[in-house]
């Protein structure tokens, strides 16, 4: 798996740093590996993706708690409109 120059500046920001070295290693893996399962899911399995129409605005990596806030909020929005159509 080729990698980003930008998770390469941020491996090497926090190399003494085991813990947040570790999840930086294994979340693209992880990321990936839950991608792949929800495109092909085991057998008897349906998997209906809930979320928003529009682009959700928090990045990554935030601390803006507005952001998240609307960005949960146009979540539930989404689950709501699920759960009245079906």
């Amino acid at each position: 798996m080729r990698r980003c120059p930008f998770h390469c500046l941020l491996t090497y920001w926090v190399r003494h740093d085991t813990v947040l070295t570790k999840l930086l290693d294994n979340y693209s893996k992880e990321y990936n590996s839950t991608c792949e399962f929800m495109r092909n899911p085991p057998a008897g399995i349906h998997i209906i993706e809930i979320a928003p129409d529009e682009e959700l605005q928090t990045p990554t990596l935030t601390r803006q708690v507005n952001t998240l806030e609307g960005d949960y909020n146009a979540g539930i929005k989404a689950a709501t409109l699920f759960l009245q159509r079906h």
